[in-house]
């Protein structure tokens, strides 16, 4: 599962954090799988939408110095997704917004200025090297992110964050 945005939805319902995903999804294999794995980690769903493209990705590869590097993007869904005005509606009566890549993105920070709390990126894209990210235990993680705690999420899973 890719995506900035989708990655931190995922964390902080593991921390038992109540968060929602808004974004879309294609109506192929990689969308299934996508909602499923939200379910799964118990992400609300309830405004993703199901749109006639490809569930947009990102492959990641990592150099001989250990970071990552965009291999390839297929934008696809990311490119079409805009959100509704039920999803703007119910993002404003979020505790705060995390926003990933779309286009409309410009227009969804317009319509919750002054409502809700907005960002778009908690981290940078490579916290931490990848060697030392094994290195650390599961309570080492969860004390990472509970420092971060945020109740709304929405983006894209797509890997590159504007």
């Amino acid at each position: 599962m890719g995506g900035n945005a989708i990655n931190v939805a995922v964390q902080l319902a593991l921390l038992e954090e109540q968060c929602s995903y808004f974004g879309a999804i294609g109506r192929d294999e990689a969308g299934r799988w996508t909602r499923n794995a939200l379910f799964d980690n118990k992400v609300g769903v309830g405004h993703l939408q199901e749109l006639d493209a490809p569930t947009a990705y990102t492959d990641i590869d990592v150099d001989t110095a250990g970071e990552r590097i965009i291999a390839f993007e297929e934008f696809g869904t990311s490119a079409l997704y805009h959100p509704t005005q039920e999803d703007i509606s119910a993002l404003a009566a979020m505790d705060h917004v995390h926003i990933g890549w779309f286009k409309a993105v410009a227009a969804l920070r317009q319509a919750l200025a002054g409502r809700v709390s907005v960002s778009r990126r908690m981290l940078p894209s490579n916290p931490m090297p990848l060697r030392w990210r094994s290195a650390l235990n599961q309570s080492a993680r969860q004390r990472f992110w509970r420092d971060r705690r945020y109740s709304g999420c929405m983006a894209q899973p797509v890997g590159l964050q504007l």
